[in-house]
């Protein structure tokens, strides 16, 4: 993770916050975003069980890091998903809902079925949150310029919950 570590650090220098995906880490590796630049904090989850019993890489997870200066009260939310995190960031004048999902890409139904139900906990934070100004971002695995089942799922939620994409 060294590298890795190097590069978010970089990266850190030009965000408050910042969205990762996909970044392979085991629960007992978590703790180790909080220490990649002490300016920022870190929540995250991974995206495989303890014990499930890895053949290749590792997988998965999704993380938000923060900077430790936001005038905000920020509160980690808990979400049924080893590929969806959020948090609620709060202040007097207003409250920001910030998601952060990483979606399967297209390749057959038994995808689309988990795409639909990331959506689905991505609704339901949204709904449960209603005073919430809302920050999605992510790596959603589409491509706009196609219509595969996907991007048609992503473009009605988009639409129907009123998100600007």
């Amino acid at each position: 993770m060294m590298q890795s570590a190097s590069y978010l650090s970089k990266l850190l220098e030009y965000c408050d916050i910042l969205f990762l995906q996909e970044h392979w880490l085991s629960e007992s590796q978590l703790d180790g975003l909080g220490d990649i630049r002490c300016t920022h904090l870190a929540s995250g989850i991974n995206g495989f069980g303890c014990s499930d019993i890895l053949k290749w890489r590792p997988y998965g997870g999704c993380a938000m890091l923060w900077c430790c200066s936001l005038k905000f009260e920020i509160w980690p939310l808990m979400v049924d998903s080893r590929q969806v995190c959020s948090l609620l960031l709060f202040c007097p004048e207003f409250k920001l809902l910030c998601i952060n999902a990483y979606m399967p890409f297209e390749v057959n139904t038994t995808n689309f079925d988990e795409f639909s139900r990331r959506l689905a906990i991505i609704d339901d934070l949204i709904d449960c949150n209603p005073d919430c100004h809302i920050v999605l971002g992510g790596d959603f695995n589409v491509d706009f310029s196609h219509n595969w089942m996907h991007t048609d799922l992503l473009n009605a939620f988009c639409q129907t919950g009123m998100l600007v994409r």
